[in-house]
Order: structure tokens, then C-alpha cells, then sequence
């Protein structure tokens, strides 16, 4: 499945052969983009562009969160992401306020740590865009997270100028920006 702006689009499904493999190809993208690979309601997302050919998951049926990532570093920084916000929720179902605190500020520092990487990376902007329960865990609203999102926005604006992602991060910074003026 493509994942887009807007809506998650199915590109192709496919039959496993006997040992449970597949594979597929689809055109390679210009710029960053996400896609899935999923079985009933679990999925690995992934990020692909210009510069990666290959990308090779393997994984089990009953746990794709495990699955192992090969030729997209950016790839393996989402699903590290993604386990994380996995163990938050977890943690959170179980109403433990104070672990779910420690673990929220864990969190946001590994997405932190993603950004300041490589922050023109497929993984850079699944990080500012993350969310549980609908609700972003780094906002550009928020003084202490508009940095990073500057710092997404920026790079994707040197590297991608022409990229609906990259116009949709700008204009995100820049309303964060002069809200943040006209409350002074």
C-alpha cells in the first residue's frame, strides 16, 4: 500500500509461494515516500526513494512488528519508531501515568536523536508526524519541538523544494512561527 498525504492507497497484493515468501515491485519514487506491507490489521511501513533499490523485509505473519529490514536505513529508523510508540501504548492501556511520562520523553528523544541524524530523511518526517490517539507527539506549536520540525522542513526544503510533503511541512512551520510571534 502507498501511503500519501491524504489516504493509504493499494498498489498490488500477492500470493505467498510455499516457504511464505513474495515479491513485488513498484516504480521507484522521486522523493521519499511510505508504503506498507500488511496482513489483516498489522503492517511494516517503509520508506523508499530515488537512491534505494531494494528493500527486503522479512517477517512473520503473526508479528510483522519484528520484522527485519534490510536496504533502507531509513526504514529500519521508522520501524525502531514505530516499536516504540507500539511499548508507549501498551504501557499506557495499562494506566501506569508515570512509566507512560518516562517512556513518553524516551520516545521523543529517540525521535529527536532520528531527526538531528539526517533530518532530510524519509525518517525524520515519519518522526515529527508520529502520533497516538490522533494526537502528534512533537508539534511545531510546541516551542521545544518547533526546532525539529524547522530542521525537517528546512532540509526537505534544500533537497525536495517541489515536493507536496515538503510544501505541507513549510507551511506547518510557518503557521507554528507566526502564531508563536503574535502570542508575545
Amino acid at each position: 500500500e502507498y501511503t500519501g498525504l491524504t489516504a493509504t492507497t493499494l498498489l498490488d497484493s500477492a500470493k505467498l509461494d510455499a516457504k511464505g515468501s513474495f515479491n513485488f515491485k513498484v516504480t521507484t519514487p522521486q522523493y521519499p515516500d511510505f508504503y506498507r506491507i500488511r496482513i489483516g490489521k498489522q503492517f511494516v511501513v517503509f520508506a523508499m526513494d530515488s537512491s534505494i533499490t531494494n528493500v527486503k523485509i522479512t517477517a512473520s505473519a503473526n508479528n510483522l512488528n519484528n520484522a527485519k529490514i534490510e536496504g533502507s536505513n531509513a526504514s529500519i529508523e521508522i520501524q525502531r519508531l514505530r516499536n516504540s510508540n507500539f511499548e508507549l501504548q501498551r504501557i499506557a492501556l495499562k494506566g501506569d501515568t508515570a512509566k507512560v511520562a518516562q517512556m513518553l520523553t524516551q520516545h521523543k528523544r529517540l525521535a529527536q536523536e532520528i531527526i538531528l541524524a539526517n533530518p532530510r530523511s524519509a525518517a525524520a518526517y515519519y518522526a515529527i508526524n508520529q502520533t497516538i490517539n490522533n494526537n502528534y507527539y512533537m508539534t511545531p506549536y510546541n516551542k521545544e519541538d518547533l526546532p525539529f520540525w524547522n530542521a525537517v522542513a528546512t532540509a526537505w526544503d534544500l533537497q525536495y523544494p517541489n515536493y507536496e510533503r515538503t510544501k505541507e511541512l513549510k507551511e506547518n512551520v510557518l503557521l507554528a512561527i507566526g502564531q508563536q510571534r503574535s502570542n508575545q
